[in-house]
């Protein structure tokens, strides 16, 4: 019931009208006054590392940078939108570190709206000790600013101020290493079968380094136009894929 909303907020359709674009994030750290990057692996579950094999996050700290761009942001306004004309959206990043129960909001270091758009260009940094554990960030707009004259159409749309009226994008930044993403690729071929998993030798299964394709990937056959779907939700929910796959056989 917690993500149950009785206003419009985001949807993916919306946010694409919108132009919306985010850029990958950036992470680094500081040591005395030089600051190093860190390379990153995963998606929605993002594992970091320090080339020099330097960094500590419990003691270094980590900064992060991020873009979030609108094309044509004036979608996101009106009846058809999921704020008021009169309004104004804010954007930004709320972080979860669920390990010390704690969590905050990072507004933009600047916010700039022309006529051929609007971004907001976001940089922060976690002081060391500040965080321990995974830490989630999400990217919310929300009603910065309430509208005063609110149209016939929008009478259903959100106008309390402070309020969220959507998620942009998730991530989680694994410091724990207790996520893992399973390789998935998508191979066509009428020779392979719908799906199929190749595993390579590893010295350690256990390592979380070594969990990439090259060691352990599911592939998907999208030759298979039928299946396709089936396909995709065994990515989601094996039992229920394997389910409906049975089914449609019958």
């Amino acid at each position: 019931m917690e993500n149950l909303k009785f206003y419009p907020t985001l949807t993916d359709e919306l946010l694409d009208s919108a132009g919306c674009k985010t850029d990958k994030y950036v992470f680094s750290y500081f040591s005395g006054e030089n600051e190093f990057g860190l390379k990153q692996k995963g998606a929605s579950t993002i594992k970091l590392s320090d080339p020099l094999e330097l960094w500590n996050i419990e003691r270094d700290g980590i900064t992060l940078k991020k873009k979030v761009s609108f094309a044509y942001p004036n979608q996101l306004f009106g009846g058809s939108g999921v704020a008021c004309r009169d309004a104004e959206i804010g954007i930004c990043i709320i972080w979860t570190n669920y390990e010390l129960t704690q969590t905050g909001c990072i507004l933009p270091e600047s916010d700039i709206s022309t006529p051929s758009g609007r971004v907001c260009e976001f940089v922060y940094t976690f002081e060391p000790g500040e965080i321990k554990g995974d830490l989630d960030l999400t990217i919310c707009a929300y009603i910065k600013k309430s509208a005063v004259d609110i149209a016939p159409d929008e009478f259903a749309l959100m106008n309390e101020e402070g309020v969220s009226i959507g998620e942009i994008e998730s991530v989680v930044l694994d410091f724990n290493s207790t996520h893992m993403e399973f390789p998935i690729e998508e191979y066509s071929s009428d020779k392979e079968p719908l799906w199929w998993l190749e595993m390579s030798e590893w010295e350690d299964p256990r390592s979380i380094e070594t969990f990439t394709k090259e060691n352990i990937c599911l592939y998907l056959n999208p030759h298979y136009q039928h299946e396709l779907k089936v396909a995709h939700q065994l990515t989601i929910c094996p039992l229920r894929a394997k389910i409906t796959w049975h089914a449609d056989v019958v």
